[in-house]
């Protein structure tokens, strides 16, 4: 089913991070890489969410979530939510959600979106998204799930997850 898929990369290989923990999406499909890293961008590849908007990292090149807003991570570039507010990351910076819940990275701190789920980074920890949204890392690495969207691989492989059924 859509909720036990499991995203393996071109080669078959199950995609594992760098805890081997579980990145889980919406639907609560596995997504892991090949070495046991975390899952890297190339270098501005594109990685679309729900809505088809444009998504890059590594870089801090420009993100977008669902609404389109701007999001720029790595060097605490402002990030936006939902609303508009300012989010800021590496250094542990304050960042708040729609809610105004109190969301934190770096040091895999808890983390909250608009549904109160929990984003965790840095150690592999469990990340949630909403609705195809980003969840980011120190380095701003991408997680993505939801229906078969790409997520690329060091190499800039395509992972799918819909296609293939555990």
């Amino acid at each position: 089913s859509v909720a036990e898929q499991e995203s393996r990369d071109v080669a078959g290989q199950e995609n594992r991070d760098v805890a081997g923990q579980e990145n889980r999406d919406v639907a609560g499909q596995e997504s892991r890489d090949v070495a046991g890293q975390e899952k890297k961008g190339v270098i501005g590849q594109e990685s679309r969410d729900v809505a088809g908007q444009e998504n890059r990292d590594v870089a801090g090149q420009e993100n977008r979530d669902v609404a389109g807003q701007e999001n720029r991570d790595i060097a605490g570039q402002e990030n936006r939510d939902v609303a508009g507010q300012e989010n800021r990351d590496v250094a542990g910076q304050e960042n708040r959600d729609v809610a105004g819940q109190e969301n934190r990275d770096v040091a895999g701190q808890e983390n909250r979106d608009v549904a109160g789920q929990e984003y965790r980074d840095v150690a592999g920890q469990e990340n949630s998204d909403v609705a195809g949204q980003e969840n980011r890392g120190v380095a701003g690495q991408e997680n993505r799930g939801v229906a078969g969207q790409e997520n690329r691989d060091v190499a800039g492989q395509e992972n799918r997850d819909v296609a293939r059924v555990k």
